[in-house]
């Protein structure tokens, strides 16, 4: 529910548990039901429904909660979802918000909570834009998808950012906790 890589499951196609195509509408549809069955005043319910703020996340959330669909309320299967990402755990070379890195550095290696699909790449620019994303020669990851090297070429007395982005998922398609890599080499 909270994999956006797998929303399109959900909206339009069969490939979810239930092979429900539009499947997001028919659970939206069973919560209103839900709620709507549940109370003791169904005039009262229908205008609920009908007024509920669906901009005002709270509001959606004590409405979707308070109809008892789900196992649990969203908060906790939200924070049971993100026990389950993947995180950068280290990079080898050095630490994180390093500001004496080596321009000499010809890799950069990521290691990773869990084993990674080796067939998806997804990294970016941080907030300071391309100009300070390091040249890049090459970036593939090691068999066994626990780690990722970056070959890459770097400039003295620079500020560098390479920002891993949530495409980066497991082979069960749960994606990366986004994690930015931000040093500065020394001169």
């Amino acid at each position: 529910m909270f994999n956006i890589r797998k929303m399109g499951d959900w909206m339009w196609n069969e490939n979810n548990q239930f092979n429900t195509r539009d499947l997001i509408y028919f659970i939206g549809y069973r919560i209103a039901k839900k709620n709507y069955n549940m109370s003791l005043d169904k005039k009262a319910a229908i205008k609920e429904m009908i007024e509920l703020d669906y901009n005002n996340e709270s509001q959606i959330e004590k409405f979707v909660n308070n109809a008892g669909y789900f196992s649990d309320t969203l908060e906790n299967l939200y924070q049971k979802f993100e026990a389950k990402r993947p995180m950068v755990t280290a990079i080898k070379q050095f630490k994180n918000d390093s500001q004496t890195v080596s321009s000499k550095t010809t890799e950069i290696t990521l290691v990773f909570s869990k084993k990674m699909d080796i067939r998806i790449k997804s990294s970016g620019f941080g907030e300071l834009g391309k100009e300070h994303f390091p040249t890049l020669i090459g970036v593939n990851f090691s068999k066994d998808g626990l780690s990722i090297p970056y070959k890459i070429t770097l400039k003295p007395n620079k500020r560098y950012q390479i920002l891993l982005e949530n495409g980066c998922r497991t082979e069960d398609e749960i994606p990366l906790n986004p994690f930015l890599i931000d040093f500065k080499t020394a001169e």
